[in-house]
């Protein structure tokens, strides 16, 4: 399977990289847009920062604030968009719009989820390693085999719950859940992960553990990003979820002219 882009709209005034930017219709819609002609396979909203120290919204509040946006643009690009959403309703209510992937970053610790995406069979489920909502810099994973146990544990969940495997995909919860050893020591052995046998997503793009190597400025970070994005194609990574997507589609359609002509 080819690396897909999964480009990031942040429909929020409080996201930790570009809040602010996009949280109008026009200016959400025109980057959402524009990030499918710069080269996204699909492009992941979200309307609740899960980020440090912040408030969550309720689901009521969510949904309220992302719901006219979905219907402008989920007629015609459904198949494009995912929702970034840990709340059952909200999901519901996005795949019957015809929203194609649920992005759970609660990772099924509602576990009425995953009742909604087993009696949707055209939605695909990416569900994250995550301790705490929201982040919190004290509840993190140790090692990466507790990551892994984790996501076999969510694996056999699915199953029994009737969820096929060929729609379920594993984020590890880079930046989120993992301090900034690691992070790296994550993305720099993704293979560990590729027994799990389910497709692995990679939400790394601008995170604090990429700045605490180079010290990028604020909203900075995409070459950083661009760095590991690139490495982690090297290993096979299935999905990069990222704010710069034109750079990532022009960077990795060199690579695979590459590699394909060795």
């Amino acid at each position: 399977m080819q690396t897909k882009i999964v480009g990031i709209l942040n429909y929020t005034p409080d996201s930790f990289s570009d809040g602010g930017s996009f949280f109008s219709l026009k200016t959400a819609q025109k980057h959402f847009e524009g990030m499918l002609e710069d080269g996204a396979d699909i492009v992941d909203i979200g309307a609740n920062s899960t980020s440090y120290n912040r408030i969550l919204l309720s689901a009521g509040e969510e949904w309220s604030r992302v719901q006219e946006l979905l219907h402008i643009i989920a007629p015609k690009y459904g198949h494009l968009i995912s929702l970034d959403t840990f709340y059952p309703e909200n999901a519901e209510k996005a795949v019957d719009l015809g929203v194609h992937m649920i992005n759970d970053v609660g990772g099924a610790k509602d576990q009425r989820i995953l009742d909604v995406i087993a009696k949707n069979k055209h939605a695909l489920y990416v569900f994250m390693y995550s301790l705490a909502l929201p982040a919190n810099k004290e509840i993190r994973a140790k090692s990466r085999e507790e990551i892994y146990d984790f996501a076999k544990s969510k694996l056999d969940l699915l199953q029994a719950k009737g969820i096929e495997l060929g729609r379920v995909i594993f984020d590890p919860g880079i930046g989120f859940a993992t301090n900034p050893s690691l992070s790296l020591k994550v993305i720099s052995e993704l293979v560990f992960f590729k027994s799990l046998n389910v497709p692995i997503y990679i939400g790394h793009s601008r995170k604090s553990f990429l700045e605490s190597m180079t010290k990028f400025p604020p909203e900075g970070g995409d070459i950083e990003t661009l760095a590991a994005s690139l490495y982690m194609v090297l290993q096979g990574v299935d999905y990069l979820r990222v704010h710069n997507v034109n750079i990532h589609a022009r960077a990795i359609k060199i690579w695979e002219a590459m590699r394909s002509s060795l």
